[in-house]
């Protein structure tokens, strides 16, 4: 499988780029404390759920972290060998006189595009939604599964 170029690595420092984003914007701002909060204002990157992906001799299985998402804003589809995931995290709307202080939940919508070498079964695709896991299976077609080849033996 390659990964298209929108997706980001995994790495060892887990979330250590919102820590040095929210340093970044402290000095950016002199330090001054946003005129709505208490806390110095920050931002959040742009977000892009967890996913794992194994591969097995019959296809693939990925798994992708949607905490807080409904599955109706979700949307996946296979096109030509690429299989694209989209959708919206939705905060819920404050009432009248409550104000957020501070915010670091990941909002917002997402797109991550993954690229199949092998030919995967489109009519095959399954997708389960649960516990905030997406889990999708993407059966590799006929063609691609590996076949042994009977040898003939001549008889003479």
């Amino acid at each position: 499988m390659k990964l298209n170029q929108k997706n980001r690595v995994s790495t060892p420092f887990g979330d250590f780029h919102i820590d040095v984003e929210n340093l970044v914007d402290h000095f950016l701002h002199d330090g001054k404390k946003s005129e709505s909060s208490q806390t110095p204002s920050c931002t959040v990157a742009a977000w892009t759920p967890r996913v794992s992906v194994v591969e097995s001799e019959t296809g693939y299985e990925m798994v992708v972290e949607l905490p807080g998402l409904d599955p109706a804003d979700v949307s996946v589809e296979m096109q030509e060998g690429r299989l694209e995931i989209s959708g919206e995290k939705k905060i819920a709307e404050l009432a009248d006189g409550i104000q957020t202080i501070r915010d670091e939940r990941q909002q917002g919508t997402f797109n991550r595009i993954f690229e199949f070498s092998k030919q995967i079964e489109p009519d095959g695709i399954k997708a389960e939604f649960k516990n905030g896991l997406l889990k999708i299976d993407l059966p590799k077609s006929a063609k691609a599964l590996p076949r042994k080849i009977d040898i003939q033996v001549d008889q003479a």
